[in-house]
C-alpha cells in the first residue's frame, strides 16, 4: 500500500484543500464531501506521478473516483434536477455512499496492496535507449503494424475485430519506444501516431482512447523532459478544459456525424452553439454530459433490482466471464462474445 500513501503529497496543502471545500460547499453531505475529498487524494496521485511513472493504477483509481463518486456527487447535489428522468439516481444518497465509498475504497486498495512503491511503473530509459540503439527499426514496425491493424480492424467482427483493434496498440508502443529511446523527438512518427488517434475519435464520435492515450503519451514524455510543476498545472486546466468541452459537445457531435462529415470543425462549431445557447456551464448542459460519467445511477438501479425484483446471483455472472475467458468455443458453445 506503500504506493497509495504517496510521501511526495504536501499532507498540509491537502488538508487546507480539504477545509476549503467543506466551507465552500457547506451544504453538501458528508457522504458527498468524504466522496470529494477522496477523489481529490486519487487525483494528486495522477499529478505527481506524470513526471516519473506511468500512472497505471492511479489511472484506474482516477476513473472509478470520476464514474462512482464525481457524477453521483453532482447528480445528487443539483444537476439530477434537470436530468432526464430515466439517468436520476434510485436511491436517498446516504443509501448510495454506503455502499459506493466502501467498494471503491476496496477496489483501489485491491490495485494497491502489492505494488509497493510502484516498481512496476517505473520506466528503465537507459535499458529501452540501448534496445533501441540495436534494433532502430523496432518502433517504426511497431507503429506501422499498429497502424495498419487500426485500419483494419473496422473490417472484422467483434472477436476477430477486437484481436486487430489490441494489436493497434502496438503503435503507442513503438511512440514511447521513440520517445524514450532517442535523444531527439522524431515529430513526424509523433503527428502521425496523435493524428491517427485523434482523427478516429473524431470520426467515431467515441473519445475513451484518445483521453486515455493522451494521458500515457503526456506520462511519457514527462518521464522523459521531467516537466516543472508550473508545466503540469497549466497542461492539467487545458486538459480538464478539453475534457468538459468534449462531455457537453459529443452527444450533439455523434449525432451529427450520422448526417454530415464529422471533424474538428464540426466538433468546435458545437461546442460554439452549446455555449452561445443554453451556455456551456449551464446546469442543463452539464446534467446532459454528467450521465455520461455518472455510473452510479446504474449501480442504484441494481440497488433497487436485487434481491427485490431479482435474486442475488452469487458470483455466477463472473463464472461466465471466467469461462467465456478459458474455455475454447468447441467446448463452450454458448460462451459469452465480444460485445455481450
Amino acid at each position: 500500500m506503500k504506493s497509495f500513501f504517496n510521501t511526495n503529497i504536501n499532507l498540509p496543502v491537502y488538508f487546507l484543500c480539504a477545509v476549503f471545500i467543506r466551507v465552500a460547499f457547506i451544504e453538501i453531505s458528508w457522504f458527498s464531501y468524504a466522496a470529494v475529498i477522496f477523489t481529490l487524494y486519487q487525483f494528486i496521485l495522477v499529478f505527481n506521478s506524470i513526471d516519473h511513472v506511468i500512472p497505471v493504477r492511479y489511472l484506474l483509481g482516477s476513473l472509478m473516483c470520476i464514474q462512482f463518486f464525481v457524477g453521483p456527487v453532482l447528480a445528487y447535489n443539483g444537476l439530477d434536477a434537470y436530468q432526464y428522468f430515466m439517468y436520476i439516481m434510485r436511491v436517498p444518497e446516504d443509501e448510495y455512499f454506503s455502499y459506493a465509498i466502501p467498494a471503491v475504497i476496496l477496489f483501489i486498495a485491491g490495485l494497491h496492496i502489492n505494488a509497493g512503491t510502484l516498481k512496476g511503473e517505473f520506466v528503465n530509459q537507459h535499458a529501452i535507449k540501448a534496445y533501441v540503439d540495436r534494433n532502430p527499426r523496432i518502433p517504426y514496425i511497431f507503429i506501422v503494424s499498429g497502424m495498419m491493424s487500426s485500419v483494419v480492424s473496422v473490417f472484422f467482427g467483434s472477436e476477430l475485430g477486437l484481436v486487430f483493434y489490441l494489436v493497434g496498440s502496438f503503435k503507442f508502443i513503438g511512440l514511447f519506444m521513440l520517445i524514450l529511446g532517442k535523444d531527439k523527438l522524431n515529430v513526424v512518427a509523433t503527428t502521425v501516431v496523435l493524428g491517427s488517434v485523434i482523427s478516429s475519435s473524431l470520426g467515431q464520435g467515441m473519445f475513451h482512447d484518445l483521453l486515455t492515450w493522451l494521458i500515457f503519451i503526456i506520462s511519457v514524455f514527462g518521464i522523459r523532459y521531467k516537466f516543472h510543476f508550473r508545466a503540469k498545472a497549466i497542461g492539467g486546466i487545458i486538459f480538464i478544459t478539453m475534457v468538459v468541452v468534449i462531455q457537453v459537445s459529443k452527444g450533439a457531435y455523434r449525432s451529427n456525424i450520422n448526417k454530415e462529415e464529422g471533424g474538428e470543425e464540426t466538433l468546435t462549431r458545437l461546442a460554439q452553439e452549446k455555449q452561445t445557447g443554453q451556455g456551456m456551464w449551464s446546469f442543463k448542459s452539464l446534467a446532459s454530459s454528467n450521465v455520461r460519467i455518472n455510473q452510479g445511477f446504474i449501480i442504484t438501479n441494481i440497488m433497487n433490482t436485487v434481491p427485490r425484483k431479482v435474486p442475488y446471483q452469487n458470483g455466477l455472472e463472473m463464472v461466465e466471464i471466467l469461462k467465456a475467458a478459458i474455455l475454447p468455443r468447441f467446448l463452450a458453445p454458448d460462451k459469452l462474445k465480444a460485445g455481450d
